[in-house]
């Protein structure tokens, strides 16, 4: 029997019945359950780079890079409960093509963008995300115009002067060449004109000297057989190219018929399996520094490249570490602070030092990298760890 009269339990249960139907109520009831499925909702990380054309194979290979990164943690449960969902985004090399994404993925609501993958276009973008306040988390892209500058754009990819000093005492000091030509592609050139600079300041203060200096614009189809013949006239010890993967291909080619044996350079830019693809023979030999040993026998790398390679069906290059590194950094952050993309950049900045897939990255106060640098040389169709 009831403890209460029958009558009573009726009125408790038609008062009940009404205070659910009150319109504030049901307004309290509703943004509770909105609330819910917006805290199941998956987190929105853009990336933006370079897809097509001749530089779309770093964008390719970062997006894909991104992606393994993006799987790997959603198979482990997502950042608190909730899945990361990756948005990329083609900056077609175009300044003004890559703010409009950008300006799109915020508009998407990523907590974040992974890109750009060049200089330049990082450089375009920078005012869209610091207007925004929404991170720019750059894989690449060394110029030194954002270097030490309290923004919105923090990068895993150290400063220009880094490698560009780590070469030019290697080919002074351990090569001991003396003279060099050097040809760099102004179509990125606050990557190629920074590097070159601090490239000649290390090389030149230690003795070396410069022959022929060319610049080219790749998006304007140069010839690459009247590059090699200016550059090889010179007589230098050794030829430095600064270019993507592709113009640094042919370039190459060309010079190996007009000279088989000058030894050949390249910056980290022109690193990636196309270079491999492109060059071919052309390529043996060649030397460039990078932040990236694809021979490393670490067990994080490893399990990267294994899980890249069953996907893709190809090697991982440099832009796709890096950008795997990137989205597990940012994951890591927003797994520390609750998800609040507001502080992200805080969080990183306070977090500052990081695991990557070979070895320690560190952050400054401004967002800016410390990492270690290789000597790469390719032999046999492969990049090798020369120290």
């Amino acid at each position: 029997m009831s403890a209460y009269p029958v009558g009573g339990e009726m009125m408790r249960r038609d008062a009940f019945s009404a205070l659910l139907l009150h319109p504030v109520v049901v307004l309290l009831l509703l943004a509770v359950a909105i609330g819910g499925c917006r805290n199941r909702e998956p987190i929105k990380l853009g990336f933006a780079a370079s897809m097509t054309g001749k530089m779309g194979d770093l964008g390719v290979a970062g997006r894909d890079g991104a992606q393994v990164a993006v799987d790997e943690i959603n198979d482990a449960g997502g950042i608190g409960g909730r899945k990361l969902q990756l948005i990329a985004r083609d900056d077609r090399s175009d300044p003004a093509v890559a703010k409009e994404v950008d300006r799109e993925l915020i508009r998407d609501g990523v907590v974040a963008i992974i890109g750009h993958l060049t200089s330049d276009m990082s450089l375009a973008a920078v005012p869209e995300v610091d207007q925004a306040r929404v991170l720019l988390f750059g894989p690449t892209g060394g110029t030194r115009q954002l270097t030490g500058i309290d923004d919105f754009f923090v990068r895993i990819y150290p400063d220009n002067h880094v490698a560009a000093g780590r070469l030019a005492g290697y080919l002074r000091q351990r090569l001991n060449l003396r003279t060099l030509a050097v040809v760099y592609d102004i179509s990125n050139e606050s990557y190629t004109g920074d590097y070159l600079s601090f490239f000649r300041r290390e090389f030149g203060g230690n003795g070396g000297e410069f022959g022929k200096i060319m610049p080219f614009a790749s998006k304007e189809r140069p010839s690459y057989l009247q590059l090699a013949e200016s550059l090889v006239k010179s007589k230098p010890n050794g030829i430095f190219i600064l270019a993507g993967a592709v113009d640094t291909a042919m370039i190459c080619q060309q010079v190996r018929k007009l000279d088989p044996s000058i030894p050949l350079f390249a910056a980290e830019w022109a690193g990636s399996t196309e270079l491999l693809k492109m060059g071919g023979s052309a390529v043996e030999g060649l030397t460039l520094c990078r932040y990236f040993d694809s021979s490393d026998q670490s067990p994080s790398y490893l399990q990267f490249k294994s899980a890249y390679r069953e996907r893709y069906k190809v090697e991982p290059t440099f832009a796709a570490a890096y950008s795997y590194e990137a989205v597990k950094i940012i994951a890591a952050a927003l797994a520390r602070n609750g998800g609040d993309s507001r502080r992200l950049k805080e969080t990183l900045l306070a977090m500052q030092k990081f695991q990557g897939l070979q070895g320690e990255i560190t952050l400054d106060r401004f967002g800016d990298a410390v990492r270690k640098v290789f000597v790469i040389r390719i032999d046999n169709g492969a990049f090798a760890r020369v120290e």
